[in-house]
């Protein structure tokens, strides 16, 4: 039973790390530059 849930979590985690770095830079630089010029939290 553990080993099909560290199979699924590590499915999970190559599928995320695949899709990181698009999610990661659209959105992580947009939050940048619209969160400066809105001002800080």
């Amino acid at each position: 039973m553990k080993y099909r849930m560290v199979t699924a979590v590590l499915v999970a985690l190559v599928q995320v790390s695949e899709n990181f770095p698009a999610l990661y830079h659209q959105g992580w630089w947009r939050l940048l530059r619209e969160g400066d010029s809105c001002g800080k939290w």
